[in-house]
């Protein structure tokens, strides 16, 4: 009885083993690159050909406001 417990002992130390040096090698070969900037993407150098959803966000927050023909004007415009 205690080798039959033992082998199975075994046998689950092997697939937690293998298991855990399969998730530790699919982390290792996840393709995309990190942010460098910490979420600050106003002033990132790559802003413009950066992917994230957050840079998209900050692309879209820089744009200036239109007027109805098409020209831009500052937000603070006063007449």
């Amino acid at each position: 009885m205690s080798d039959r417990r033992d082998f199975f002992r075994g046998l689950a130390r092997g697939a937690a083993g293998l298991l855990l040096l399969g998730g530790t090698g699919l982390l290792m070969t996840k393709s995309g690159s990190p942010c460098w900037a910490d979420g600050g993407c106003r002033g990132c150098p790559s802003l413009s050909s950066c992917d994230l959803p957050e840079a998209e966000i900050a692309r879209v927050q820089r744009r200036p406001d239109k007027t109805a023909d098409g020209e831009t004007t500052p937000k603070d415009k006063s007449d």
